[in-house]
């Protein structure tokens, strides 16, 4: 039996206004956002049972494909403030 365990770190952009590089900063809250949107919209279409998911649309997605697709148990935690 073996297994695979993935850890994402999406923080950074808790701190856009105190940051010295906010333009930078903005667009990586960004990037994140539209990372964690794609993840819903996979998410959905594996619950609706769509026949084509779209994984390779965000770099999150393609990199969890194989915990999100089926072939391994899967858990997310999620720590927000």
């Amino acid at each position: 039996m073996s297994g695979k365990l993935n850890i994402v770190d999406l923080a950074g952009s808790e701190k856009v206004g105190r940051s010295e590089n906010e333009a930078n900063t903005k667009k990586e809250g960004n990037l994140i956002n539209q990372s964690l949107s794609q993840l819903q919209l996979v998410v959905k279409q594996i619950t609706t049972k769509k026949e084509h998911v779209s994984y390779r649309d965000s770099l999150l997605t393609e990199f969890l494909c194989d915990s999100l697709n089926g072939n391994f148990m899967t858990s997310v935690l999620v720590t927000a403030s």
